[in-house]
Parts: C-alpha cells; structure tokens; sequence
C-alpha cells in the first residue's frame, strides 16, 4: 500500500490536490509552496503531543483563512483516506481528529492504519533534518544502484570532456561555414561573368559545406566508438583482474597445503631417525658390556633377544643410506668383534687344556654346583694357579668323557630338575622368575634370563 495523493485544505494557506508517484519532482520559484508538500506528510504522519497542538495550529494556519481549522489528506493506491484536522474553538483551544474514509479513528486504528503503510515516524525526522548530500546517500542505501557509482561517474565526466571537445570542433566548424556563406555573400560579380559561372561557384561551395558536415558527423561516431571500446576494455580488464585474484588465491592455498605436507614427512623422518640412534645407542651399549664381561670372564645378565642382537654379525639398520655411509665404521667394529670372539675361543681352549691337565684323575660330576663344592673343597689342589683360576675358582670343571658330555647337553637341552631329573621345560619356557621343580621342590639355578658367557663361549666351541 503507498500514497498516491496528498490533498490541503487551508494548510499553510494551501487548497491543491498533489498526485504523488514513486519519485515525485515539486519544481517553481521561491515561496511558490514547494515545500508545503512534505511538511503536510509530515504533519499528517507525525505524532504531536496534545500541549502542542496551539503551536503546531498557529505554525501552518494561514491568518487569510476564512475557517478557524485546516486539515490534510493521504489518499493510498487501494483507494483508501487518512485526514488529520485541526481546529480552534471559540474558547482558543485547539483540537485535532483523525478520519479514514471520512469515519472518526481511535488512536489504535490510527496506529494500525500507519502500521500499513510502512511508516517509521522517527526516520522521517531524521530524513528531513539531514543535509542534501546526507539525503542522497540515505536514497541510495534504500534504493541501491546495480552499477559502479565511481566508475559511472568517471565515464560521465570523459564524456563530457569529450563532448565539449566534440562541441569546439561543432563551433569551429560553424565558424567556418559562416566564413564561407559571408564571403559568398560579398562574392564581387566580375565582369563578364555569367550566371552559370556564379551558379557553378555557389554548387563548390555548398559540396564543401556538405563535406564539412559530413566530416563533422564522421568525427561523432568515432568518438562514440570510441567510448564503446573503452568500456569493453574496462569490463575486460576488471574480469582479468578477477580471474588473476582468484588464480592467485588457488595456487597460495596449494603452497600452503604442500608446506604443511612436506613438514609432515620431515618430523617423520626426524622420528625415525631418532628412533634409530636410540636403537644404536641400546645396541651398542650391550655390546660395549658384552665385551667387557668377556674380557673380565664374567657373567652378564641378558634377554635372548639381547643376546641374538649381540652375537650377529650385523645390523639392520631403518635406512639404507645410513648404512651404505657407515658401512666402514661397521666393518671396522665387525672386524674387532671378531677379534674379541677369537681370542676368548684361545683363551676357552688354553684354560680347556689347562684343566684338563689340573682335574686329571678327578671324577666326573653330572651337575656344576657339585663341581664348585668340591673345587672350594680341595682349594689347594694345585699350587701353581692363574690370575684367571685364582680370580675364579669356581668356574674350573673336570674333564668328562664324550658320553657324558652328550649326556649332559641333553639334560641342559632338556632343562631337568638338578635334583630328581624331572623335566622342567614346559614351566622353565614360560616363566618370568626363579623356577621350583613341582616334585620335589627344589629351587631351580640359574634363574631363567641368566646367561652364562662361559656356556656361550662352549656353545660357541662346539658348533665350530
């Protein structure tokens, strides 16, 4: 629902109807009531406290009026009317009513009524006391235009350059066609001259003229050619721009996805690598031990994972790159672990020899702890002792016969109880402590995890 029509009866000294379309345009000289138009919306639409109704009646009464009230009217597009009144009575008080099709109104219906037309009371207000350049913004938010503003209002200003330019070619052009009508017109008549000659003169000089206005006409359209092709260009451009942006975005996102991917892959390399050196460390911490024990000939304790790592020859290292550089270093510690097995093997033989000669005539014992009773026993079987004897005593073994050593390593394979034989390898397999036999409840020793180096090193002598 709009307005479409605003009637006055005395307003302001005002009796006219006003048509009213979307955008309506009061144009005439000063004090002719231009302004009248709105202030009668306003004074129509806007709420007026009933203390100021005496000073809104003497703002828009018009002294001339022959009637002591004025009113205004809204008439919408559906047909409907809205009337605001004043009126002043005989006692100089002033009263207003409103009227809708000519029918009194409460103030909700009013208040409905307005509600209809959409109207906020306040911006209307705000709207009236904004300055010219404040109202055109505010209509351009209300009613946005599709198109650049800026860019529309550079290309006015070159057409317009180049219509003044088109209008001083104009100018000049008229210039010269008056030059050439004036002197045809004080063209002197020689003597002798006939009228065909003049008539022929006068033909040359309107054929010039037409050549000059068609000259004129040509210059026109190149120049609006020419602002055809300049705003092609400008579309063209803000397109390729455009497109440039958006690429650019595309290949940023692309980098950055590749950025974080590649650091992904370098913390995992730099775990692995780390994980590795850890591994090495372990490694070679064993062997350094290992060693160690083998040159003191003493007992270590070591897992059988442990001890497989140690005794193999080489390592599988994570990277083969690695291992292609070191591969000197390897072969060079390969070759002194080698060394060190070697010389514990001379080592193993000579003290083999050697208590083959100092237990000869011994008897033979099934179980090494008899052995250790009875070398603690007889201490001082032998005077003549090594450092190694004397620093372990315990580990000296008579020599056996070669039915008893195979019987001995079958009991060892076997993992029977020291004292009543029975065989322990399903509960010595599985256990994680000091075992106990289940019949006769011996305490089983070693403990399952302990390696003796010296087993090892005979282990070692016999699969060689």
């Amino acid at each position: 629902m709009q307005i479409s029509k605003i009637e006055m009866n005395g307003f302001n000294g005002i009796n006219c109807p006003h048509n009213l379309g979307q955008h309506t345009l009061f144009l005439g000289k000063r004090g002719s009531g231009k302004s009248s138009s709105y202030k009668a919306l306003k004074f129509c639409l806007q709420p007026i406290a009933s203390t100021n109704l005496p000073k809104e009646f003497s703002a828009h009464y018009a002294e001339a009026s022959q009637t002591e009230k004025f009113s205004v009217t809204l008439t919408t597009d559906d047909g409907q009317t809205f009337t605001r009144e004043l009126i002043r009575n005989a006692k100089n008080e002033v009263k207003q009513r409103f009227l809708s099709n000519d029918k009194a109104l409460s103030k909700i219906q009013e208040a409905n009524f307005l509600q209809d037309l959409g109207i906020t009371l306040p911006d209307i207000d705000n709207f009236l006391e904004m300055s010219d350049q404040k109202k055109i913004e505010h209509l351009f938010k209300i009613f946005p235009c599709e198109v650049d503003v800026e860019k529309l209002t550079d290309q006015i200003d070159r057409s317009k350059e180049q219509e003044n330019e088109l209008q001083r070619k104009i100018l000049g052009k008229r210039e010269a066609i008056q030059s050439l009508e004036e002197q045809l017109s004080v063209f002197p008549v020689a003597s002798g001259a006939t009228i065909e000659l003049l008539q022929k003169e006068i033909a040359q000089t309107e054929t010039t003229i037409k050549d000059y206005e068609q000259q004129l006409r040509e210059e026109e359209w190149t120049i609006q050619e020419r602002q055809r092709i300049t705003i092609a260009e400008d579309e063209a451009k803000r397109r390729e721009q455009a497109a440039a942006e958006k690429a650019t975005e595309q290949a940023q996102e692309t980098a950055r996805l590749d950025a974080q991917r590649t650091e992904e892959e370098n913390r995992a390399k730099i775990a692995a690598v780390r994980r590795e050196e850890q591994e090495r460390a372990r490694i070679a911490t064993l062997r350094d031990n290992v060693e160690k024990s083998l040159r003191e000939h003493k007992a270590i304790e070591l897992s059988p994972s442990e001890a497989k790592d140690i005794l193999s020859h080489g390592q599988n290292l994570l990277f083969p790159e690695e291992e292609k550089e070191n591969s000197k270093e390897r072969e060079l510690q390969q070759a002194e672990n080698e060394k060190v097995i070697a010389r514990v093997k001379r080592e193993g033989k000579e003290q083999w020899q050697r208590e083959k000669e100092i237990m000869s005539g011994r008897p033979a014992f099934a179980f090494p702890e008899e052995e250790e009773v009875l070398r603690w026993q007889d201490d001082n079987l032998n005077n003549q002792k090594s450092e190694w004897e004397e620093a372990n005593p315990w580990k000296v073994y008579p020599p056996r016969s070669e039915e008893e050593l195979q019987e001995l390593k079958a009991k060892i394979r076997c993992k029977r109880c020291k004292e009543c034989l029975t065989d322990l390898s399903e509960i010595i397999d599985k256990a994680d402590k000091t075992v106990f036999c289940y019949q006769c409840k011996a305490e089983q020793m070693p403990a399952p995890g302990l390696i003796d180096l010296k087993m090892l090193r005979r282990r070692i002598e016999d699969g060689s």
